[in-house]
């Protein structure tokens, strides 16, 4: 089966699945997005605005199915926390 995730932030270079399949984290040059990865629903979207000093958003890694690392450009390391 395939599925598609349509995204404004056009093409991304870096997916990553929570821990247990269920979330799909797509960083983009211009927000951190998490989408659900079974039905395609956006469930959480931060702006790089969130994210001081960043320049432009690059690599995540999943720490938890809620706990998240995401890299920028300028080489800051942000964590970040859904509730």
């Amino acid at each position: 089966m395939k599925k598609r995730f349509v995204t404004d932030s056009g093409l991304f270079n870096n997916l990553v699945l929570s821990p247990s399949g269920a979330r799909l984290v797509v960083p983009t040059s211009y927000s951190f997005e998490v989408y659900d990865a079974h039905i395609g629903t956006l469930l959480a979207k931060l702006d790089r605005k969130e994210f001081p000093g960043c320049d432009e958003l690059t690599r995540a890694a999943a720490l938890s199915e809620d706990e998240y690392l995401v890299g920028a450009e300028n080489g800051t390391l942000f964590q970040v926390t859904l509730r």
